[in-house]
């Protein structure tokens, strides 16, 4: 395949126009998440513009379950394996998202072993980039809190 250093391209562009390209690349598949869904334009708009590319290989672990993160991760092209307890639990495929606990509870470690099951394109959004968003548009601060929340409840009631 055609490899590419996404960021050196960027790089090379102005301000204006790297917020343009990053919004085509991802407004699509931010859109399919269930919870952006609905969400402030300007809100969903600056979570696109902080968003980093990571690619992935297969076999590849994103995330192991038990250490602190800093990421939550959407799944732009490829398949994840969700692992809890070194059983998989499900998969997640285009708009799948993972990694949102460690923003809003940085003290949780993660409840989760993440596992590329096919090459992955994955979009990333920081923890400090979830806090200046935060600060700007609190309503996706308070989503997220519940999307957190419901999903350390899942994780607390899966059997073993």
């Amino acid at each position: 395949g055609i490899h590419f250093n996404e960021n050196a391209i960027l790089g090379d562009l102005t301000f204006d126009l790297q917020k343009d390209v990053a919004r085509f690349l991802n407004q699509d598949v931010i859109r399919s998440v269930p919870f952006f869904i609905g969400m402030d334009d300007d809100c969903v708009n600056t979570i696109i513009s902080r968003l980093i590319t990571r690619h992935v290989l297969e076999g590849d672990v994103i995330v192991r379950e038990g250490d602190f993160g800093a990421y939550m991760f959407v799944v732009r092209k490829g398949v994840v394996s969700v692992t809890q307890d070194d059983i998989v639990r499900h998969y997640l495929t285009r708009g799948g998202f993972f990694g949102e606990i460690c923003l809003v509870h940085p003290a949780e470690r993660r409840t989760a072993t993440i596992i590329a099951v096919t090459p992955c394109e994955l979009a990333a959004l920081h923890r400090s980039d979830y806090h200046d968003i935060a600060a700007m548009f609190p309503e996706f601060s308070n989503v997220l809190q519940r999307v957190a929340a419901a999903h350390v409840r899942l994780d607390e009631v899966r059997p073993d």
